[in-house]
């Protein structure tokens, strides 16, 4: 994602800055230059890494109690949850409330293999998996009263 980011910004600022393309330029700061531009980009930052610090306080006392036992990935709670969460505002945005149930489904049913039968992960999980949905269809929802 960071590389994205300054592969991004690279881009942009090439377009921005090379003489001979007025017509792109004018056409890039007419969309920075409208409130939706900055609502959609404040959500979606929002959604990455704040809305995960957020979450991980919330269930930062079940974290605890399950210590850590578990062979995962390194961060990969995290970059599911970044995902997770910007795929169901992009739903949301676009109105596809089913994709959402179908998503939390396919998620879960991974989950649920996942876990085999550890009650209080299974619990832990559920709860972060539902702090992380409800925040992005929220935000979601936020966006498209604002942007309307």
């Amino acid at each position: 994602m960071d590389q994205l980011f300054h592969i991004l910004i690279i881009l942009g600022l090439w377009i921005l800055l090379v003489p001979g393309l007025v017509d792109h330029q004018l056409i890039l700061l007419q969309q920075i230059n409208t409130s939706s531009f900055w609502i959609y980009s404040l959500a979606i930052v929002f959604l990455t890494q704040p809305s995960g610090i957020l979450i991980g306080l919330l269930t930062q006392k079940w974290r605890n109690e399950l210590g850590d036992h578990t062979e995962s990935l390194d961060n990969a709670g995290k970059w599911i949850g970044i995902l997770e969460r910007v795929i169901i505002f992009t739903l949301v945005i676009y109105g596809q409330y089913e994709a959402i149930g179908l998503l939390t489904a396919a998620k879960s049913i991974l989950r649920f293999n996942d876990v085999n039968g550890v009650q209080k992960r299974s619990e832990y999980v559920l709860i972060g998996t539902l702090i992380s949905i409800g925040t992005a269809i929220l935000i979601g929802i936020l966006v498209k009263s604002l942007t309307s």
